[in-house]
């Protein structure tokens, strides 16, 4: 019924000036999002099912100057089961604190998955 996706690492303009294409839309794809949540926001939709809408706010509000992607966003998620949870990521977190997933089923059972 409810999760949680948090992802709060640190990727400072050092790694992103070793490799012109990263943090680019062309060649990334995207940025936090993209490159450094996108398995834990599957892990979320396994346990959670289909979204069926999502509300969200990303930006470049602190790389912007080193970056042309996000380097921050937040969501609010709705999913067909009726579940909601909500996604938390960036790569300006500083000291880097990991992931972790947090899902608390209609039984009250929570599951909390870190890395």
């Amino acid at each position: 019924m409810l999760g949680h996706c948090q992802v709060l690492v640190h990727r400072g303009t050092d790694y992103y000036d070793t490799a012109a294409w990263r943090g680019t839309w062309a060649a990334d794809g995207g940025g936090v999002l993209m490159t450094q949540a996108i398995h834990n926001i599957d892990l979320l939709q396994w346990f959670l099912g289909e979204p069926v809408e999502v509300s969200a706010k990303a930006g470049a509000f602190v790389l912007g100057d080193s970056i042309e992607v996000e380097d921050t966003a937040a969501a609010l998620i709705t999913f067909a089961s009726g579940a909601v949870a909500t996604v938390s990521a960036t790569v300006a977190a500083s000291p880097s604190l990991g992931s972790r997933i947090v899902v608390t089923g209609s039984n009250r059972a929570t599951v909390n998955v870190t890395e």
